[in-house]
């Protein structure tokens, strides 16, 4: 009995020097509510006779430079393109290729920048 109690008293006496420490490292973890902030853009755009609409979805960093698309939609009011996307990173790039012939129409690219701006081009 005396031996548990004196094994109990040894591991609160450790714990409560590690715990402290450990919050106080460098390497604590920082709460995603205050890390990243979720930012979203929609666009309009004419393709040919058909209306593209693009809907991007991207995480910024409150603390750090850093900035990603996490998910780009494609859809047409017609629907007479099929669209391809590819994400890397703060980049993404749509090619858009009509329905008939399946040969490449044109394409787009969308960028996120550090700051949360969500802007899309024509390559």
């Amino acid at each position: 009995m005396k031996r548990s109690v004196v094994l109990l008293l040894f591991l609160t006496v450790c714990f409560s020097v590690i715990s402290p420490m450990a919050a106080a490292s460098d390497n604590s973890i920082v709460p995603f509510s205050y890390d990243e902030r979720q930012v979203e853009e929609n666009f309009e755009v004419s393709v040919s006779t058909d209306t593209m609409y693009v809907s991007v979805v991207g995480l910024v960093s409150n603390v750090y430079n850093y900035a990603e698309i996490t998910s780009v939609n494609v859809t047409f009011e017609k629907g007479l393109f099929n669209a391809g996307v590819s994400i890397n990173g703060n980049t993404a790039d749509i090619t858009l290729t009509d329905k008939v012939y399946h040969r490449v129409y044109c394409s787009y690219f969308v960028t996120i920048s550090t700051n949360g701006t969500i802007s899309l081009g024509k390559a």
